[in-house]
């Protein structure tokens, strides 16, 4: 990781290090994360540093996709239970 933030100009904090390997964990149990929180704190630079390290590391090239969560009702963006049948809509 600091190889590849020397690599981008970035600064690699001990605090910010430590939340892109936290975020590397939530990943391996989850399908789909949303990062927030106040602008300009590094949101978007820890997740490009994850992805270039886990590309350098699997030989994969990764996909992320930006969704502006105010495009889309609560129910498209993540999904509906049906309270009489159970089933799930995404």
């Amino acid at each position: 990781l600091l190889s590849i933030c020397d690599s981008l100009s970035l600064a690699a904090g001990d605090n910010w290090v430590q939340k892109i390997l936290q975020l590397t964990q939530v990943l391996e149990m989850r399908h789909g994360v949303m990062l927030v929180g106040p602008s300009g704190v590094g949101k978007t630079s820890a997740l490009e540093v994850l992805l270039q390290g886990l590309e350098q590391i699997d030989g994969v090239k990764c996909e992320k996709y930006i969704i502006d969560p105010k495009a889309m009702d609560k129910n498209s963006l993540y999904g509906v239970l049906d309270g009489t049948t159970m089933e799930w809509t995404d």
